[in-house]
């Protein structure tokens, strides 16, 4: 009996670890544990046992500080981009360069 956590099934990169990987629409289980936020999702199955699906860039720091462990790394997953917005002639050009490159750092 394997505990699951999720925070929501129908996050689009659930669903498309399932389609990818397994070729599988989603399979038919059910969680043990739904936790809305992401983080607090991971920061609650470091402190258990259980197995959750979540992208790379999010449980990097749980794996280095080794709160959490890696099961399984795929290239099945298709690669997703991420875009920084804001409104045009806002002011936000130097807090945006900031945010972008912080962003370089994590996800580099």
């Amino acid at each position: 009996d394997q505990k699951w956590y999720s925070h929501d099934s129908g996050i689009p990169h659930i669903k498309l670890f399932w389609l990818h990987v397994f070729n599988k629409k989603r399979p038919s289980m059910v969680s043990n544990y739904i936790i809305p936020s992401e983080f607090e999702m991971l920061e609650a199955l470091s402190k258990n046992s259980g197995v959750a699906v979540t992208w790379d860039i999010n449980a990097r720091s749980f794996i280095q500080e080794e709160k959490l462990q890696l099961l399984w790394k795929t290239d099945q997953m298709p690669g997703t981009e991420a875009y920084l917005l804001s409104a045009k002639n806002t002011g936000f050009n130097l807090v945006a360069e900031e945010i972008e490159s912080e962003l370089k750092k994590l996800l580099s």
